[in-house]
């Protein structure tokens, strides 16, 4: 969620290829290899060289294809689901 709230806000993602990270920034952004400190780096300088059209594009992409009702939903699903696990192992 951080990583899409900050895309909303305009910035631009520089992430690795762990966990759901691929699937929030798409094509948006930077992917770096590996979390080496001078491979942030490079790509944080990269990222800082952006356009204000590029991240008006960036932050359309979250508001594309994750809508705040979307995730409002999926998360309430999720808090319910944890509830029901729990409540049946009591």
């Amino acid at each position: 969620m951080s990583v899409a709230e900050a895309m909303l806000a305009g910035c631009v993602p520089v992430t690795t290829k762990a966990g759901a990270l691929p699937e929030v920034t798409g094509d948006c952004g930077l992917c770096i290899a590996a979390a080496d400190p001078n491979e942030i780096a490079r790509g944080i300088k990269h990222a800082l060289s952006y356009t204000d059209a590029s991240r008006q594009s960036i932050r359309n992409r979250i508001l594309e294809q994750f809508p705040l009702a979307n995730r409002r939903t999926q998360l309430q699903e999720l808090i319910q689901q944890v509830i029901n696990d729990a409540r049946g192992h009591v």
